[in-house]
């Protein structure tokens, strides 16, 4: 039993080897198919050309190239760095009034139901004070011979 699962486990492993390297050679395939779209390598062998051929030229070239791309690259990581900055201030603003508006409400929200515990509470409290009232003049007018419209004892018959 456990020399199958070993097998199934080295199977598994074959394939997920197998669909890696699958994935990884259409990226390959991906990259080689730019490559000759554009004719990569014969442009690269013009430039090297061109190198040999005009070194002054090329120098010249390659350092207005960097002098232009520095201001374009600072522009660009200022512009990213302030997208940054400012969606983590927007976070940090909103998690702010959140974090304020869930207190308020919170509070809120407490106050609200510690009141209606209150309320609640005094109403059950009071029902059963009546109740426990209720028995106790009810049993105290059975021993007084007492009714609800005879307080002093009388009987209720005139003389």
């Amino acid at each position: 039993m456990s020399s199958l699962t070993e097998n199934l486990s080295k199977e598994d492993k074959k394939q997920h080897e197998y669909y890696e390297c699958e994935e990884q050679n259409q990226l390959i395939e991906f990259f080689k198919f730019l490559w000759e779209y554009f004719e990569v390598a014969e442009k690269w062998k013009e430039v090297q050309n061109f190198c040999a051929h005009h070194p002054v030229g090329s120098v010249f070239l390659l350092v207005t190239l960097g002098m232009c791309s520095v201001p374009v690259i600072i522009f660009l990581v200022f512009v990213f760095s302030s997208l940054v900055f400012t969606f983590l201030g927007f976070l940090f603003v909103e998690g702010t009034l959140l974090a304020v508006s869930t207190f308020i409400l919170g509070g809120a929200l407490l106050l609200v139901g510690m009141l209606a515990l209150c309320f609640s509470m005094f109403l059950v409290c009071s029902y059963y004070f009546v109740q426990i009232g209720s028995g106790v003049f009810k049993n105290l007018g059975k021993r007084l011979d007492l009714s609800a419209f005879n307080w002093r004892g009388e009987s209720g018959k005139e003389e």
